[in-house]
């Protein structure tokens, strides 16, 4: 708004006045991007580093929650993130399978979820998730009912770091990393 106010109303403007040094280099990059109309930047270094960190076999895994101010179960507080389906592909030797899990409505099936999930991930491998945040989190509250489940924390590699750390960049982004 600050730009917006004192008149800079177009991408264009902002970069070509006296503000466009002082801002960060990512958005920077992202203006350049668009004013100049650049073709897609590829760090091939930092990518290949990145993919060459993924294990087999690797784990692509999701969550769903829900978050209600009054809250669906016994010893769960307001707002408490819980989950209630997660979605899990497996690629090994070249053979992707998929499984998962979804609570019954009314439910609560978090102990049934955790050794669900255990079963299916208990090889050492890669766990891919973009924002692994919110998986992290749903492991962890699940390791309250199956407590091997603490070990997988350590195997997260989060698809949102190339995007993140613009590894890639793509004037179609237009600044944005978010799926």
């Amino acid at each position: 708004y600050q730009y917006y106010n004192n008149g800079y109303k177009t991408i264009d403007d902002l970069y070509h006045s006296e503000f466009f040094n002082s801002l960060p280099l990512l958005v920077k990059k992202q203006i350049d991007y668009v004013v100049n109309n650049r073709p897609i930047f590829i760090d091939k270094e930092k990518i290949s580093l990145f993919l060459s960190k993924i294990k087999e076999p690797i784990y692509f895994l999701d969550f769903e929650c829900i978050s209600d101010a009054i809250p669906a179960f016994k010893g769960v507080k307001p707002f408490e993130k819980v989950p209630f389906l997660y979605s899990l592909h497996i690629l090994k030797n070249n053979e992707l399978t998929h499984s998962g899990y979804i609570m019954k409505p009314g439910c609560d099936e978090r102990l049934e979820m955790a050794q669900s999930l255990f079963n299916r991930i208990k090889e050492i491998g890669t766990i891919i998730a973009y924002n692994s945040s919110v998986e992290r989190e749903m492991i962890s509250a699940l390791s309250k009912y199956e407590p091997r489940l603490k070990k997988v924390l350590g195997w997260f590699c989060d698809l949102e770091i190339p995007f993140r750390n613009n590894y890639l960049y793509d004037k179609d982004f237009k600044g944005s990393n978010s799926i």
